[in-house]
């Protein structure tokens, strides 16, 4: 992947002028919940978190997603538990975990098909933190986890987007066992996908009333 340098700005322009779109997702697609132009705001969708076949561990919990119109940031509440217990005084570097928002959805074979497919990326811009400017739409940079394997956490983004012709309803969302290096590694695969390890879980984003 190559890194982002002047084009930038112009990426921007087009993601702006995609995201004001009046045309939502396409409601064929694979677990939009059939999003329509008439939808009532605001729009609302959930993710149920299912371990990854080969994980030690057994992470599990839900995903709500909520966003009051088109330009409004995008709520994300995650509440989990399964993950790895820890001594009190564990470093807040080992108790993070990578969140990705995938390109495909499907989870009817658990995480594998997941997988096959990178970040949610439309804009084909480099690997980065939620906070970033440059970033991929589905990186949501890392979770931090309590000692004793649960996480709590409430994230606001205002580029992933439950409207929009790049809307995230359908894809899918991974937590990995490891920290997200957030694209400053150094390395080809810092800004491909933060290096964050196996995953631990995944889920698929539908929506809800």
């Amino acid at each position: 992947m190559k890194v982002c340098g002047s084009n930038c700005l112009s990426l921007f322009v087009i993601f702006s002028a995609v995201r004001s779109s009046v045309s939502l997702w396409d409601p064929d697609d694979h677990g939009s919940g059939g999003i329509t132009d008439a939808t009532p705001l605001p729009i609302n969708a959930v993710c149920h978190m299912h371990p990854d076949a080969k994980s030690p561990l057994n992470v599990t919990g839900i995903i709500t997603f909520n966003q009051t119109n088109e330009w409004a940031p995008l709520k994300i509440n995650i509440s989990l538990s399964g993950f790895k217990q820890f001594p009190p005084d564990t470093p807040d570097s080992e108790l993070l975990h990578g969140l990705h928002i995938h390109h495909y959805g499907d989870v009817d074979n658990g995480c594998v098909t997941l997988s096959k497919g990178s970040h949610f990326n439309p804009l084909s811009m480099n690997h980065g933190d939620i906070a970033d400017t440059v970033r991929h739409i589905g990186d949501l940079g890392n979770i931090k986890q309590e000692t004793d394997g649960t996480l709590h956490v409430v994230l606001y983004d205002s580029q992933a987007s439950l409207f929009g012709s790049i809307s995230i309803l359908g894809r899918g969302i991974v937590v990995h066992a490891a920290r997200d290096d957030l694209g400053r590694g150094g390395n080809p695969g810092s800004i491909y996908n933060g290096n964050a390890g196996p995953r631990l879980a995944c889920c698929a984003i539908v929506v809800t009333p």
